[in-house]
């Protein structure tokens, strides 16, 4: 999918969300990636109290258009409670420069820095990294490079070979071609051949790098970190593989808190509501800010 189009019409995107509550203006830049230039759009923190600068990491292909809505609420939610953050789309991806076949792990861990150092030195503040889906997951992967990074983890990826095995088996489900399977998908990237995903073209490149990710491994080393998982009462508490891993996680000396969310996953469709949300933004300002 090609990616070449420009910032106004990110922030227009975002601006067309039903529910919008008015916070410091947001300001949209290019920021300088390690391939090209990178959309980007910084909400300043509200008030006079600022309880940290967080940089956004945002989904894995078409999740990343199906949470625009929701994710602009809440980001604006944050800086009007005093959080600022920095959100950008990565190299291949959104309204950044490049295209989504040319995507490339490292360029996508590279740049992270890039934008870390520009939190930096634009606001002199880096607080740590919000994740959403595979945003969590690259969070994950890269908190050790910076010193004492907090993360905030929402509904993080638990593998990236699952990830794209869930999207192929997405693109089989409503495929009208009986011979398109998952298994046959792999079997074409096996074999050097990109594919096809609702007009994404994933590369082998990118899918072999991803195909070895796995969140429980190796144990981010972060300050603390707070894994929201949604769909899920606080009365029957997250899945077991997600208990297991933060077991493991605290193991080996690593703060982390799981909160059950009862909201709905809103990266599946993209007709929730922004104002569903209200809720989860309050929350996420109370975890971010508990240790300001």
């Amino acid at each position: 999918m090609s990616s070449r189009t420009t910032i106004e019409n990110m922030s227009a995107v975002e601006a067309n969300s039903s529910t919008v509550i008015a916070a410091s203006a947001a300001v949209p830049f290019y920021l300088p990636g390690t391939a090209g230039r990178l959309c980007a759009l910084y909400h300043p923190p509200s008030g006079q109290v600022n309880f940290g600068n967080f940089i956004y990491l945002h989904p894995f292909a078409q999740e990343l258009h199906n949470t625009r809505p929701i994710v602009a609420f809440m980001l604006r939610e944050l800086a009007r409670r005093g959080i600022g953050v920095l959100q950008f789309d990565m190299f291949g991806c959104g309204n950044s420069e490049g295209d989504f076949s040319e995507a490339r792990w490292e360029t996508w861990r590279e740049d992270v820095s890039l934008a870390v150092n520009w939190l930096k030195e634009e606001t002199g503040l880096f607080t740590g990294l919000i994740g959403l889906r595979f945003g969590g997951l690259l969070a994950a992967q890269v908190a050790a490079d910076f010193d004492e990074c907090r993360l905030m983890l929402w509904q993080p990826v638990l593998s990236g070979e699952q990830m794209v095995t869930e999207f192929l088996r997405l693109r089989e489900a409503l495929s009208r071609a009986k011979l398109t399977t998952a298994l046959g998908l792999r079997s074409q990237l096996a074999m050097g051949n990109p594919v096809e995903v609702f007009g994404y073209e994933y590369s082998p490149v990118l899918v072999m790098a991803l195909d070895q990710l796995r969140l429980a491994s190796p144990v981010p080393r972060a300050k603390s970190v707070a894994w929201l998982q949604f769909g899920s009462e606080p009365s029957t508490g997250a899945p077991l593989v997600i208990q297991q891993t933060v077991a493991e996680w605290r193991a080996e000396n690593i703060p982390v808190e799981l909160h059950p969310i009862p909201a709905k996953p809103f990266w599946i469709h993209s007709d929730r509501e922004p104002s569903e949300y209200a809720g989860v933004a309050a929350l996420v300002k109370r975890i971010l800010s508990a240790s300001v």
